[in-house]
C-alpha cells in the first residue's frame, strides 16, 4: 500500500527505548563528488546493519533518487536520514521548499521525466510526504520519506 503524496504520515520516526535504532543523517550539497561520497557512506551503513543485499539496494537507490529529486525540484539545504527500527527501514530527504513533490506519469521509453518517483513507489511499501508548517515554528520545507520492511534475516 502507498500513500498519495501530501499524505500526512509524520516526518520522524519514533521509537520506544526498547526499540533497536540505528540512524545516519547527512547535509548533503549539489554535485557528483559529494553524491558519490554520501552513497559510499549509505551502502557501507547499510552492509554494516545487515539488512540484507535486497533491502540494502533498494534503501540505496531510492535514497539516492529522493536526493536528487531534492536537488533538483526543491531548495538547499537537503538533508538526507535513513533509520532503522525493529520492524521497518526508513528513508526520509528534507528539503526547505514547501512545494510538494509529484508523481508523474511515466511511460518506458517515451517518457523523459517522472521515473524517480515512480521507482521509490516501485522498491518501498510506501511512500509519501510531509510539509513542514513554519507558522507553528517548524522550518519551512518537506521531507519526503519512504518505507521498507526489516528482514528478520541476512538474506534480505
Amino acid at each position: 500500500m502507498h500513500h498519495a503524496p501530501g499524505s500526512d504520515s509524520p516526518a520522524t520516526h519514533k521509537t520506544s527505548a526498547a526499540e533497536p535504532h540505528l540512524e545516519l543523517t547527512r547535509d548533503v550539497e549539489g554535485g557528483a563528488a559529494q553524491m558519490r561520497e554520501v552513497r559510499a557512506e549509505l551502502r557501507s551503513e547499510l552492509h554494516s546493519w545487515q539488512l540484507g543485499e535486497r533491502v540494502a539496494n533498494a534503501v540505496l537507490d531510492v535514497a539516492h533518487e529522493l536526493v536528487v529529486n531534492a536537488h533538483q525540484h526543491g531548495t538547499p539545504p537537503v538533508r538526507l536520514r535513513v533509520t532503522v527500527g525493529i520492524a521497518e527501514v526508513r528513508v526520509e530527504v528534507y528539503d526547505a521548499s514547501s512545494v510538494p513533490a509529484r508523481l508523474l506519469p511515466y511511460r518506458p521509453g517515451v517518457s523523459e521525466h517522472g521515473l524517480g518517483l515512480q521507482l521509490v513507489r516501485q522498491l518501498s511499501i510506501t511512500w509519501g510526504q510531509t510539509l513542514q508548517d513554519a507558522e507553528r515554528s517548524e522550518p519551512a520545507g518537506k521531507f519526503v520519506w519512504a518505507i521498507f520492511p526489516r528482514p528478520t534475516g541476512t538474506s534480505g
